[in-house]
């Protein structure tokens, strides 16, 4: 292992949620990441992906909540 001298990151993500029904919530996301190494002892790594970062990621969950019988404000 060998620390970097100074990584820069840039990136963006958006986020959604949703109702597919009243008791059914649904939400997502996307991001992306642009991480450059900018400084270095060795000037060939100056400017490369830094690595083990991943450019892009996502997330995807749900939820349900029971409104009424024995299993009423359950949430799963």
């Amino acid at each position: 292992y060998r620390a970097f001298g100074e990584v820069r990151h840039k990136g963006v993500e958006f986020e959604l949620v949703g109702n597919i029904t009243s008791n059914w919530n649904v939400y997502g996301g996307i991001s992306y990441l642009d991480a450059k190494i900018s400084k270095s002892n060795i000037a060939a790594e100056i400017g490369k992906k830094r690595p083990f970062i991943p450019s892009w990621s996502g997330s995807l969950f749900t939820t349900y909540t029971w409104s009424s019988g024995p299993l009423s404000g359950f949430r799963i």
